[in-house]
């Protein structure tokens, strides 16, 4: 995508609806759209077992856990435009999909495309995980990106062999409620430790100067020109010193600098107003139901995983 494409400033960039702000804002979401499905499915290839389906117009992803994961288990629709599959259609390609895997998914509603199949997922009852209203859609553009001074006693840098990566992984897993999982829980319930390796994912970390110590980090994801930020934890220990606006700031120069016209997230409640407050865009929301797991009916998907046991349940929201 062309730098000038995208220009957000000016075109009042609509909050949850988007198509409000006229075509330029139009082609970030697209781009900001066909990216978060190119990652989706990039978790689930680098994941132990991981299986995809695309079809016309969606996208089904299933990891190596049966969590139903925002990340590791669902259903996105990829067309730019509203149309395509009916909810009804989708939701039926997802339930072949998960009911031969015996799992619940979770099924991504672009609040700027598609409000028949929020209206569909509704009338269905399905729970929706909070905030109700859709988690923010933040975007920045390419420009000269100052992260400003690096926080006291704290060093910046890529993580570049596996055991950063393994370190940094649990660090996630722990910022999540799943302090004492081992490597191979967290990387089936979040991302695998071959994701992070991947030349198109980097991960930046914040090291203790003195100590050496893990205080932070974040990935970014660089496709079509768009740099996804996500998995962005500090330590609870280390809050309250910058690290966290650091880190996003950093990471957004260095996506730029990999190329990108754009770098966005999809933010948590917490960490919206981070986001904001160094620039970044709301543009628009995406919600996330959880759909139950459904009767095995046959599908796409081979080698069938165990059906999640009565009340085994992890209680981790990503």
């Amino acid at each position: 995508m062309d730098s000038g494409e995208g220009r957000l400033a000016g075109h009042g960039a609509a909050e949850s609806t988007g198509l409000t702000a006229g075509p330029p804002a139009r082609l970030v979401l697209d781009a900001c759209d066909r990216n978060l499905a190119s990652y989706l499915e990039f978790l689930a290839s680098t994941s132990a077992g991981g299986r995809v389906e695309r079809g016309d117009g969606y996208l089904c992803f299933a990891g190596a856990h049966e969590y139903p994961g925002t990340y590791t288990n669902g259903v996105i629709r990829t067309d730019e435009a509203s149309g395509g599959r009916t909810p009804a259609e989708l939701l039926a390609r997802a339930d072949a999909f998960f009911g031969s895997l015996g799992r619940s998914y979770v099924a991504w509603v672009r609040t700027h495309r598609d409000a028949d199949l929020d209206r569909e997922l509704q009338r269905r009852g399905v729970f929706v995980r909070p905030p109700a209203e859709g988690s923010e859609a933040v975007v920045m553009e390419r420009h000269e990106v100052d992260p400003g001074p690096t926080p006291d006693g704290v060093r910046v840098a890529e993580a570049d062999d596996d055991d950063q990566l393994r370190e940094f992984l649990l660090l996630v897993a722990s910022c999540y409620s799943m302090p004492e999982a081992e490597i191979g829980l967290a990387e089936g319930v979040l991302f695998s430790v071959e994701s992070l390796r991947h030349p198109d994912n980097h991960v930046y970390v914040a090291r203790d100067l003195e100590t050496g110590a893990l205080l932070g980090g974040v990935t970014v994801y660089v496709s079509g020109q768009v740099g996804y930020l996500a998995w962005a934890v500090t330590d609870p220990l280390a809050r309250g010193r910058g690290i966290g606006r650091f880190l996003f700031r950093h990471a957004a120069r260095e996506a730029f600098a990999a190329d990108a016209s754009i770098a966005w997230g999809v933010a948590s409640q917490v960490g919206a107003p981070i986001w904001r407050s160094i620039g970044f865009e709301t543009v628009s929301r995406y919600k996330r139901y959880v759909v139950p797991a459904p009767d095995a009916v046959g599908g796409p998907a081979s080698s069938p995983a165990r059906r999640p046991r009565r009340g085994a349940r992890l209680q981790v929201s990503p």
